[in-house]
Formats: C-alpha cells, sequence, structure tokens
C-alpha cells in the first residue's frame, strides 16, 4: 500500500529534539511514495551531503527564509517560507534571480528584508509575519494560543521596517492605503 496518493514530504525538524542524519535521509529516499524533505538541519555538512546524494532522487526543500540561498546554490529545488506570506513578491524575485543563475542579485534581494528577520527573531516568526501581512492589508488574522501577537512596540517597529521596504523599489512590497 501506498503512503498516499500524492506521496509523503519528510519534515526534517531539529527544533522538536530529533534530528535525521543525512544517511538516514538517503534510506528515506528509498521507500516507494516518499518525493521530498524539507530540511531543518541547515549545518554546511548536511547541506552539502543531501545536495549532492539526493537531488534528482526526491525534492529538497529549505526550511528557512534565513538561510535558503546557500541550499539553492546547492541544488535545492525550492524553500519553505513563512515569510512569502508577507513579502510574496521579495521571496519570488530572490528564488527566480538564483534559478537565472543570479547570485549576486538574490543576495541584495536577500538582504533588503534583514530587518525583517531581526525582527521576527526578537517577536517571533508567526506573529511578526501575521502583523506585516496585516499591514499589507492582507488577511493575516492572529496568531492562535498559546501565542499571542506583537506589541504595539513591536508593531510600530515592523511598520517602520516596512515603510523603507515599501520606499525601496528592488523590494516591490506595497503597504496598504
Amino acid at each position: 500500500m501506498p503512503l498516499s496518493r500524492t506521496g509523503a514530504l519528510v519534515y526534517n525538524a531539529p527544533g522538536i529534539g530529533i534530528t535525521l542524519q543525512p544517511p538516514t535521509l538517503e534510506r528515506l529516499a528509498d521507500i516507494p511514495g516518499v518525493v521530498g524533505v524539507k530540511q531543518g538541519d541547515l549545518s554546511v555538512a548536511a547541506i552539502d551531503r543531501i545536495a549532492n546524494r539526493l537531488a534528482g532522487r526526491i525534492r529538497l526543500f529549505c526550511a528557512s527564509d534565513l538561510t535558503f540561498l546557500g541550499p539553492m546554490m546547492a541544488g535545492f529545488d525550492g524553500i519553505s517560507s513563512t515569510n512569502s506570506c508577507a513579502l510574496p513578491e521579495l521571496i519570488l524575485a530572490s528564488y527566480r534571480a538564483i534559478e537565472a543563475g543570479d547570485a549576486h542579485r538574490a543576495r541584495d534581494l536577500h538582504r533588503l528584508w534583514y530587518d525583517v528577520r531581526a525582527l521576527a527573531r526578537r517577536h517571533g516568526q508567526p506573529q511578526l509575519v501575521k502583523a506585516a501581512m496585516n499591514l499589507r492589508g492582507f488577511d493575516g488574522g492572529h496568531v492562535r494560543p498559546p501565542l499571542r501577537d506583537i506589541d504595539e512596540a513591536a508593531l510600530h517597529e515592523l511598520a517602520e521596517v516596512m515603510a523603507m521596504l515599501s520606499a525601496d523599489g528592488r523590494a516591490q512590497v506595497r503597504l496598504a492605503a
């Protein structure tokens, strides 16, 4: 019996306390129905081995907005991006630059939203992404308990960062009126 009609994607999420090592992922790739891995262990050695041993066998997705340029340059197929909910134009432009072989442009685009990533590290990623979506006029809603939405001071910081991104034509980020 197949794992599923569409295939199974393995999420290697070290943040939950278990890290699947590259040899384990290689064995999982041999199981019929395993179609990909969302790779959360972003150590250079793991990325190097996975990209060189699994590319073409299963689909490889980077599980981090923060460091996706390296895995993409190493041969990963894509990214699972939380921040693309708030900054779809910017994340997509970075991805397309990599696909086109323009690493310099991808790097420069990635640098544009460093301040958003820094705020997310301080205030929580899902909370910050939802707030950024709301600032853009997207329906970001609220986070589910036990998480809490960002406070007014953090929202003010985010609004300033988003306004700077909006003012920079390279980012192509538009805020709600």
